[in-house]
C-alpha cells in the first residue's frame, strides 16, 4: 500500500510551511491536508474564527467525511494559536472543520518539526 502525502513546498529554520488543497476553500466547510508527520511534530494553527482542528489517520478521516465516529487528536478551538502534538510517526490528515457552517476563513497551519 502507498500512502499518499502531500509535498512540503517551503521551509524556515525548523518550522514547515505547506499548502492545502486547490479547491477554493468557500466550495466546502472543511479544509484538509493529508502530511506526513513524526512524532512530537507539533502542527500550529492560526485562525480567525473558531473550528474543529483535528489530526486523524487515514481511516478515521474517512469515517469523518462519512459522519460516522471517528477518533481524532484535537478539538474545537475558539483562541489562537492552537497546537497538536503528533503521537506517532505517518501520514496524517489536518482538518479544519467548520461544523455544519461555511465561511471564508483566514488561517495559517505550520508544523514545528521534534
Amino acid at each position: 500500500m502507498v500512502l499518499k502525502c502531500s509535498k512540503i513546498i517551503a521551509s524556515s529554520s525548523n518550522a514547515f510551511h505547506f499548502s492545502l488543497s486547490n479547491i477554493p476553500h468557500y466550495l466546502m466547510n472543511f479544509i484538509h491536508s493529508p502530511e506526513h508527520l513524526n512524532s512530537g511534530d507539533v502542527v500550529r494553527l492560526e485562525c480567525d474564527t473558531q473550528c474543529n482542528f483535528m489530526l486523524t489517520s487515514d481511516s478515521d478521516f474517512s469515517y469523518f467525511r462519512r459522519g460516522s465516529r471517528f477518533t481524532y487528536y484535537g478539538g474545537k478551538f475558539e483562541y489562537f494559536p492552537a497546537r497538536i502534538t503528533v503521537p506517532y510517526s505517518g501520514c496524517w490528515n489536518i482538518t479544519i472543520d467548520l461544523g455544519r457552517g461555511s465561511a471564508n476563513i483566514r488561517y495559517n497551519l505550520s508544523v514545528t518539526k521534534a
